[in-house]
């Protein structure tokens, strides 16, 4: 296709050129042309023809798959015009050099699209579809932090966050998935101690450097204060009392922890910087779960599973002799679970 003939045709001439018949927004025009890598220029004239082609998120799934950033950066005499809050200047540090402007002006489209025609859900909802890759998976977290964890933005009351945590959507590449659960894991740990009632977050810029994530290469090592352990962070969720994921059934979570251990296999033998394991974080606290007392144990058994000596670990490494051993936390906190870890220090 002669893009150049496209970029020269106004709004109003598009639209009477094309035959809307059995495609009135032009969304099927705005896929197919996705799908032949067009540049940004073309791109813009399409969407500003056809503004109801992005309503759905298939034109930005598409843009994901088939956009690539040389042919946006080859040819761009249009400028983005857009800066939401600063986010999009924010994402800008996003190191991977896989989102070109393309992807970054269907997503803005797409977002004012389904505004204007009063869909509620945040694109965050879509973080887990395997057309939406690690860097896209950044620049959604930065546009929308807080619909991650709001339950008004998934099916069902579960938010975001508790979809992919409940294991029942893994799409696409597991491993790739998992580390979207870990974006996804650090923006709700930000969440948690930075949100302010009423007030939209913004996520910091550099916030998904890799400057303040963890080595997965040691099993121990010396962390940093700032470090951010998601595995602790997804026990912490998945025990939790406001944890909805279970809505999807009451075990997938189990399909969440095997994938995050296949990527990583050290995954819940890692201390953090207070020496404390996964295990640690679970029985931690009291047991007052949404997983019921058969997947209660069955979480404390898998993660004994993974090496049995955690069941004789103490709270803070074991130089900390006056910390609690785990059998002494179950007990204390209410996890029905003491026969499991008794078993396992034997």
């Amino acid at each position: 296709i002669p893009w150049s003939i496209i970029s020269s045709c106004d709004a109003p001439l598009l639209t009477t050129l094309y035959k809307r018949s059995l495609d009135p927004g032009g969304t099927m025009l705005l896929q197919g042309m996705l799908r032949m890598d067009p540049p940004l220029d073309a791109v813009k004239k399409i969407i500003d023809a056809f503004p109801l082609s992005c309503v759905d998120m298939e034109g930005f799934f598409t843009a994901c798959q088939f956009a690539q950033p040389r042919t946006s950066r080859r040819m761009r005499p249009v400028a983005l015009d857009f800066n939401i809050c600063g986010k999009m200047t924010a994402a800008n540090d996003i190191e991977d050099d896989d989102v070109g402007d393309v992807v970054r002006l269907i997503m803005h489209k797409t977002i004012l699209a389904r505004r204007s025609n009063n869909i509620g859900w945040s694109m965050v909802a879509f973080l887990g579809h395997p057309h939406v890759n690690i860097s896209h998976a950044k620049l959604l977290l930065y546009n929308n932090p807080d619909a991650l964890i709001d339950a008004a933005h998934g099916a069902f009351g579960v938010s975001p966050l508790d979809r992919m945590a409940s294991g029942y959507f893994i799409h696409g590449d597991p491993i790739e998935w998992a580390e979207k659960l870990r974006l996804a894991l650090k923006v709700a740990a930000y969440l948690r101690t930075n949100k302010k009632e009423g007030v939209e977050t913004v996520l910091p810029e550099g916030f998904f450097r890799p400057a303040s994530s963890f080595s997965s290469n040691s099993r121990a090592g010396s962390p940093s204060p700032e470090s951010f352990f998601p595995y602790h962070e997804l026990i912490r969720l998945i025990t939790s009392e406001d944890f909805r994921g279970h809505k999807f059934g009451v075990s997938g979570w189990m399909n969440t922890l095997e994938a995050c251990t296949s990527s990583d296999p050290n995954a819940f033998l890692r201390p953090d910087n207070l020496g404390n394991l996964p295990i640690h974080a679970a029985l931690g606290s009291e047991c007052n779960t949404m997983l019921g007392l058969k997947n209660e144990r069955r979480l404390i058994k898998h993660l004994l599973s993974l090496d049995k000596n955690m069941a004789l670990c103490r709270e803070g490494g074991n130089a900390c002799v006056d910390k609690r051993l785990p059998l002494r936390m179950s007990i204390e906190n209410g996890w029905p679970v003491y026969d499991l870890i008794i078993d396992a220090a034997l």
